[in-house]
């Protein structure tokens, strides 16, 4: 599968994600960010260019779901993804426990870019409560953790299937 069906699949999954813990738990849906999510997670595996382009995209179809001001997550989303590839191309993260704290920091960073440009761009006062932003971080390095560590091992067993295929594949050596 191309990455960009993967990608335009995981930001399918991610607004059915957000629509649906908007109208199921609309109190409990600030604390779980799955477009956030999405772009930390195509900055761990592109280039930084291409995690600008996809945290773009990500942020941006959040601000058409939200009905906020366009462009204040595609910014901050968009920034997010931009440094997490940055930061994953001079660090090696590979330990749960550091993609975790990756996930949480890019967290804390969407939410003060975005209540940076809200006050600033927006002159909005209107801020998140530091209860539901301290649980979207947590949320966010959970989630995050737990999608690394399965798709680690989704790789692992396809890896090893086409191994088994491949030898069992395998014609008989000539004499």
């Amino acid at each position: 599968m191309t990455s960009f069906l993967r990608f335009a699949l995981a930001l399918v999954g991610a607004a059915a994600l957000h629509v649906a813990t908007h109208w199921a738990m609309p109190s409990v849906a600030s604390w779980i960010g799955p477009f956030l999510i999405l772009s930390a997670s195509v900055g761990l595996r592109a280039t930084p260019a291409m995690a600008a382009l996809g945290g773009s995209v990500a942020g941006l179809a959040h601000d058409a779901l939200t009905g906020g001001p366009f462009g204040l997550f595609g910014f901050a989303d968009t920034a997010v993804a931009y440094l997490v590839a940055r930061v994953e191309q001079r660090v090696v993260v590979q330990q749960a426990l550091q993609v975790a704290l990756l996930f949480a920091l890019a967290a804390a960073l969407e939410g003060a870019l975005v209540a940076l440009v809200q006050f600033a761009v927006v002159a909005s006062d209107q801020l998140p409560s530091p209860v539901a932003s301290a649980a979207r971080v947590a949320t966010t390095a959970l989630a995050g953790a737990a999608l690394f560590t399965l798709g680690g091992r989704l790789r692992a067993a396809e890896s090893e299937r086409r191994e088994r295929r491949r030898r069992r594949l395998r014609l008989p050596e000539q004499r």
